[in-house]
């Protein structure tokens, strides 16, 4: 019994822990929109599964977006759980439950290096990390990037190997790449492993297990790229947005995080794509696009070389910053409103120094390589090759916990046996360490609150309280006036409400910040609309669809233009043509059945109401208006 505790404990200790933090966590934070409520990339995430759930399993067109894999993982757990796609808690749920491992791993690791007081600091590090604790209930695919890499290094940390363990490194990595296509970079350093520290073996039988390795990733990758070929045709391994973010972190805009240069508007695919197709004067595949952002990137990094090697340095800064850059939500904004994120210690400010020390301290020493190698590609990429924000840089913190632990531990052995020189040096590193994490990060990178504020009101918005959707867009706009999203939204909202004056002036100043964006163009046409002033409707409408040809929501306006115009085969056109560019838009079947309506198809109607609801099923309008074709209502 006493040699199982032994064995045991610390383990369940780690994982205890892990899962009351989490556990707490979700309890205090499931009621606040923001972490449940689907908004930003989510948004196309839920709108994938949607589509799954309706039948059309491969979807539509190359993937664009860097996880193909995340929209089926919600349709799953909404298919089991028979949930409504506005509420994503138990998708949340189920990942904080998933990350309780990721610390297991990060235990194992650091026992494997280290010893049993080392796993258990990195176990309790992660375990108790406010940042892991985040990013593990964001509704992205991220929750699984700390474990993939945690797992492979706990897989290379080993000279023996076999075709078996570097099959399943290879395919761990490629997991990782489902979420985040640049994982697949981290085959580099694992065959460099292999091949150099690979210990009683041939050239041969390590040639078999890089092959292996690189095999087993092509596996898992194949069915995704196989689907964009079938689909899309067009060559795309996993997703066709490699191009444009090399390009985003390498131009003379780039500030060294995620900054669209120009005056892109929100939507990157089609921005980017018209971007290129404008300068090459000719439609493209996705994959060309790709290909035309890689060649821009590589001819500035060419060209300019020094500007490249100022924003490698930047990079390099932000990495190493205790700031959490937002990308999606922001940490910084929910971190004062969770009791469990306020009180957790272990932040990468705090954690990045130790780290810095432990990865010195541990250098010399073979079997601290691989995880060393891994951390130092994984990062170095972000820092030469992308763009640094909060969570892009997080899924090597298991790493820099096992790296912090082994900084500790060593520093206190070097106190006990009193190691001049480790003292020294680990002190010296440990306090340019924290020098370079809490010194002030460059005023461009820092995000405003109405940043969350606009997210804020998307979350109520898409649950259908338009009041509080309103109040939070109100908050964006007095925190930053300039935010012409957060001005078009809040007319959007105002319209919901009923509340024209509202609306023309929010939608006033948004049309002055962005006269040419072709959302804000729609959105003054859907306020034209309301008032039934058809022909200036159309005007608008019209502009934001020579800027944007496929943009949905200005589809179905103009269908609905045209209906009023009793054009009822363009409406149907128009209808339908929406539904296939964007076949979970619940709006182009609701708006295709006013046209069947019209034309006494009562049939063809309450059919195409059924269909939007499958993607909209909170829609009480459409419900009515099945119910009363149906004589099932009034």
């Amino acid at each position: 019994m006493k040699a199982a505790l032994r064995r045991y404990l610390p383990l369940a200790a780690v994982v205890a822990a892990a899962l009351a933090v989490r556990l707490l966590y979700f309890v205090g934070i499931c009621d606040f929109p923001l972490f449940y409520a689907a908004t930003g990339d989510t948004v196309e995430y839920a709108r994938r599964a949607q589509t799954i759930l309706a039948g059309e399993l491969l979807g539509r067109g190359v993937y664009f977006h860097s996880s193909p894999a995340y929209p089926y993982f919600i349709a799953a757990v909404k298919a089991v759980t028979r949930g409504g796609f506005a509420d994503f808690r138990v998708v949340a749920f189920l990942q904080l439950l998933a990350s309780v491992a990721t610390a297991a791993l990060v235990f194992l690791l650091g026992k494997r290096l280290a010893g049993t007081a080392a796993g258990v600091v990195a176990g309790l590090v992660y375990a108790l990390s406010p940042a892991a604790v985040f990013y593990d209930g964001e509704l992205l695919m991220d929750f699984l990037l700390p474990a993939v890499l945690a797992g492979v290094a706990l897989l290379a940390s080993t000279t023996r190997w076999s075709p078996g363990r570097a099959a399943a490194a290879g395919a761990l990595i490629a997991v990782g790449a489902l979420a985040r296509p640049n994982y697949l970079l981290l085959l580099l350093p694992a065959a460099l492993v292999i091949w150099f520290l690979a210990e009683g073996t041939s050239r041969l039988a390590r040639g078999k297990y890089v092959a292996a390795l690189v095999a087993a990733a092509a596996l898992v990758v194949a069915p995704c790229a196989v689907r964009n070929y079938v689909v899309g045709r067009d060559v795309v391994l996993i997703s066709s947005n490699g191009g444009v973010n090399l390009f985003i972190g390498n131009n003379p805009q780039a500030n060294g995080t995620f900054k669209a240069p120009g005056p892109w508007p929100a939507h990157l695919e089609a921005s980017s794509t018209a971007y290129a197709e404008e300068k090459l004067g000719r439609p493209l595949k996705p994959s060309e696009v790709s290909a035309f952002f890689t060649r821009e990137a590589a001819t500035y990094v060419v060209t300019q070389p020094g500007d490249y090697l100022t924003k490698v340095g930047r990079r390099l800064r932000l990495v190493a910053g205790a700031y959490e850059i937002p990308n999606h939500m922001d940490f910084n904004f929910f971190r004062p409103r969770s009791g469990v994120l306020k009180i957790l210690p272990f932040t990468w400010g705090i954690i990045f120094p130790w780290a810095l020390a432990g990865a010195v301290l541990a250098a010399s020493r073979r079997k601290f390589r691989p995880t060393l190698a891994l951390a130092v590609v994984y990062l170095g990429s972000l820092a030469t090759l992308f763009f640094v924000t909060g969570r892009y840089r997080f899924p090597a913190f298991p790493l820099l916990a096992v790296f912090a632990a082994v900084g500790v531990v060593g520093l206190v052995e070097a106190a006990r046996s009193r190691t001049k020189w480790k003292i020294a040096v680990g002190a010296a590193v440990v306090i340019a360490g924290y020098v370079a994490a809490y010194w002030p990060p460059p005023a461009n990178v820092k995000i405003s609150e109405a940043y969350s504020h606009h997210h804020l009101g998307g979350a109520y918005a898409s649950l259908g309280d338009d009041r509080a959707a309103a109040k939070a867009y109100e908050k964006a706009v007095a925190v930053a006036p300039e935010d012409a999203f957060s001005w078009n939204n809040l007319g959007l909202a105002y319209i919901r409400l009923n509340n024209v004056p509202a609306a023309e002036r929010a939608l006033d100043q948004a049309l002055k910040l962005t006269p040419d964006n072709p959302d804000t163009l729609n959105s003054y046409g859907t306020l034209l609309l309301y008032q039934d002033r058809y022909a200036e409707a159309e005007r608008f409408i019209g502009g934001a669809l020579a800027r944007d040809p496929d943009n949905v929501p200005a589809l179905v306006n103009y269908g609905i233009v045209l209906l009023a115009r009793r054009d009822g085969d363009g409406a149907l056109r128009t209808l339908e043509r929406a539904a296939a560019l964007n076949p979970g838009y619940a709006n182009a079947y609701f708006n295709m059945a006013l046209v069947y309506e019209v034309r006494g198809d009562l049939a063809a109607a309450a059919a195409a109401y059924r269909r939007g609801l499958e993607f909209a099923p909170g829609n009480a309008e459409a419900r009515r208006r099945l119910a009363a074709i149906t004589g099932r209502g009034p």
